[in-house]
């Protein structure tokens, strides 16, 4: 039994950074066969309360209890943590406008002429919409790519991640935030396209990549360049 777990822990350690990748090119495939073959299943997944929507406010929500579990209990990360706790917490809950659908709660008229989809939520005001969307493009980017790369190449700011418990995003989880910016970028950059479907998925994969990013495996003692850990090696037996 023994050799059975230590056969399958150095599977998954070998398959572990493959995961991400793997996961985004199927899933990527699978919703790119769908915008252009059928696109009415994929407007039904990314539609308001639909499965696409609901699985990033899980995200937010995961992230922002990984977040409480694995940061604020150390006093060197609070300082970044508590704003990172909010925004989470603010993502998740004004992508369901704050309850209003759940609720039933009426718009008010003051506030739904300003609103793209005439509800209570500050992503959808006309005027506001892209300028976020833009930010946290640039914020994702930041999070998920400058700060990996300053690690590798800036003495002075890896010890400065390390000093205050800043996670490191892993290079091998690329891939998630990468769809993201692509799924968010591209179309607009190629066709003009500002198809709602897609601004969905590029919020899905980049709320997979933040509660990656607060998860345990990202959040750890040592966050200079997070990987998974290696197997321990065997001694050999006496003779």
């Amino acid at each position: 039994m023994e050799k059975v777990r230590g056969r399958l822990r150095s599977l998954l350690i070998q398959v572990g950074p493959a995961a991400p990748g793997i996961a985004t090119l199927v899933t990527a495939s699978a919703f790119l066969w769908m915008f252009f073959g059928n696109q009415a299943v994929l407007d039904r997944l990314c539609r308001e309360d639909g499965p696409i929507e609901w699985t990033q406010v899980a995200c937010y929500l995961a992230a922002a209890a990984l977040l409480v579990a694995g940061g604020l209990r150390r006093r060197s990360s609070k300082l970044w943590a508590w704003p990172f706790l909010c925004l989470f917490i603010f993502v998740a809950g004004d992508e369901l406008s704050w309850g209003q659908r759940i609720f039933s709660v009426n718009t008010p008229e003051e506030f739904a002429h300003l609103n793209r989809q005439q509800e209570m939520n500050l992503h959808n005001l006309r005027g506001v919409q892209a300028p976020m969307r833009l930010a946290a493009i640039a914020f994702a980017q930041i999070v998920f790519f400058v700060v990996p790369i300053l690690n590798s190449t800036a003495p002075k700011a890896k010890a400065l991640f390390a000093a205050t418990d800043f996670p490191v995003y892993p290079y091998w989880a690329w891939p998630l935030p990468l769809a993201g910016v692509l799924f968010a970028v591209m179309p607009r950059l190629v066709a003009g396209d500002t198809d709602r479907s897609l601004g969905e998925l590029a919020e899905l994969y980049i709320g997979l990549a933040f509660a990656l990013w607060a998860s345990p495996l990202i959040m750890r003692d040592s966050p200079t360049g997070a990987t998974l850990t290696t197997a321990p090696a065997q001694s050999a037996p006496e003779p």
